[in-house]
């Protein structure tokens, strides 16, 4: 092999070797702290929208809780006053707590009075047998009707005292709608959609693919069902695209440092070197 081509080959393998060295030092050493930091952040990000969810069930709770320990309401599930229907079961209070579904049970007449957003399954989720189910006085949770899923908060109906029998049940219920994906959206600056999915334990975090990963949050719905809902968030890999330009730029820079450095060199030797060369090979 001539001596042109063996400077040639020698830096050409020189920086290939650098490169493949570089790449698979990042790839191998590099790359699962990355992913193991990009995991981590994703749970959290689950774990803030778990906790989010629980805040809003608390709420349910709450209102619920204040309604059915009111003297007022205690009085309506015994005698059905005309009064508290006309000023309590309105649209107003649904706007008030932001709900879809306020209903009034009466465990002694059987009847029950309700408002809401008109959602068909609204009636049905009213007559929705809840503190047999919960087996206690107030309680929150999920619950499916169709392929509706529900927030709810409810409690039993005992008077300010709560020591009198239960007169029956209230609920208060929030539907997970396109309108409330909409808002927790922007409160998490992601999309975040409902899904139904077949498997009872999904996994928590999905890589779709390289640019894209899926946070899963599993709700547990009262009532038994083969469908398990979740909700799921939409996040872009910003880390995992780091990490891949950061292999590109590695790789780039040693060709931007070899190869004028080879050009030089290669300029150094056609001039000076090789001429020498070739005038000692005429002289001798």
């Amino acid at each position: 092999m001539a001596l042109r081509q063996k400077l040639i080959f020698s830096v050409l393998f020189s920086a290939l070797f650098v490169s493949t060295i570089g790449y698979y030092g990042l790839q191998y050493f590099a790359q699962p702290k990355y992913d193991a930091f990009e995991r981590s952040q994703l749970i959290k990000d689950g774990d803030r929208l778990s906790a989010l969810l629980g805040q809003e069930l608390s709420q349910l709770a709450g209102v619920a809780r204040d309604w059915g320990y009111w003297d007022d309401t205690y009085a309506f599930a015994r005698d059905k006053n005309s009064a508290y229907i006309a000023t309590n079961l309105t649209d107003m209070w649904l706007n008030h707590y932001s709900a879809d579904l306020l209903s009034v049970y009466s465990g002694q007449g059987g009847w029950i009075e309700t408002v809401h957003n008109g959602v068909v399954e609204a009636t049905e989720l009213a007559e929705y047998p809840f503190l047999d189910k919960l087996a206690k006085n107030t309680g929150s949770g999920f619950i499916l009707q169709g392929k509706n899923l529900w927030m709810f908060g409810v409690s039993a109906i005992k008077g300010s005292d709560g020591s009198r029998d239960s007169a029956g049940q209230v609920v208060v219920a929030r539907q997970i709608d396109d309108l409330w994906l909409e808002d927790i959206s922007r409160r998490f600056s992601a999309p975040i959609a409902l899904e139904f999915l077949s498997q009872e334990s999904p996994e928590t975090v999905v890589y779709e693919d390289e640019k894209t990963a899926f946070v899963r949050v599993a709700l547990e719905p009262l009532n038994s069902s083969q469908i398990s809902p979740v909700l799921s968030i939409k996040e872009l890999r910003e880390l995992n695209a780091a990490v891949n330009e950061s292999v590109l730029i590695v790789i780039v820079s040693v060709f931007a440092v070899f190869l004028p450095s080879w050009f030089c060199s290669y300029f150094c030797w056609s001039e000076h070197l090789y001429a020498q060369l070739n005038r000692y090979r005429t002289t001798y």
